[in-house]
């Protein structure tokens, strides 16, 4: 039986954006954790960043928005650079932090084809949290082991 001590350590995220509040304008600041090994690279607006595996397995993607069509340029971008793989029809995702009540909810996308994966869209208190992992079929079984912890992970505050 695994230990505490066995477990992966993941490191912590942040990305930020300009929100609207009942309160009026507010910076939300939304952490992720990721998987041990995953090298980051920032977008310069901090709205986004791309995650590459360990040993070239395949790459991660996180990007925040307030709108669907925020998050368009970075879905254009996963098609290009991934054109034989395709999502599936879209999936309901039970998440144990999101509250329904405040319009918190998450979906997920399998993603099939030349390259696998998953993309899953996590809405919690009005932010948008996309996360896109495309690797390549035989690192896939590993990765997606360690993707529910990245999800549940999310966590949108009101940053200073």
């Amino acid at each position: 039986m695994a230990g505490p001590g066995d477990l992966p350590i993941h490191t912590v995220r942040v990305l930020k954006v300009r929100a609207r509040t009942p309160r009026g304008p507010a910076t939300a600041r939304v952490r992720v954790s990721t998987p041990p090994g995953w090298t980051a690279e920032p977008a310069p607006d901090g709205l986004s960043m791309r995650l590459f595996g360990p040993d070239g397995v395949g790459k991660m993607l996180i990007a925040i928005g307030l709108r669907p069509e925020h998050l368009d340029p970075h879905l254009s971008r996963l098609r290009r650079e991934h054109p034989g793989s395709a999502p599936t029809p879209p999936q309901p995702l039970e998440l144990p932090q999101l509250n329904a009540m405040l319009g918190d909810r998450a979906t997920r996308y399998p993603i099939t084809g030349s390259q696998v994966g998953e993309m899953v869209l996590v809405e919690r208190r009005g932010v948008l949290t996309l996360i896109a992992v495309v690797v390549r079929p035989s690192a896939w079984e590993a990765v997606r082991k360690s993707m529910p912890a990245v999800y549940r992970s999310v966590r949108v505050d009101e940053a200073p």
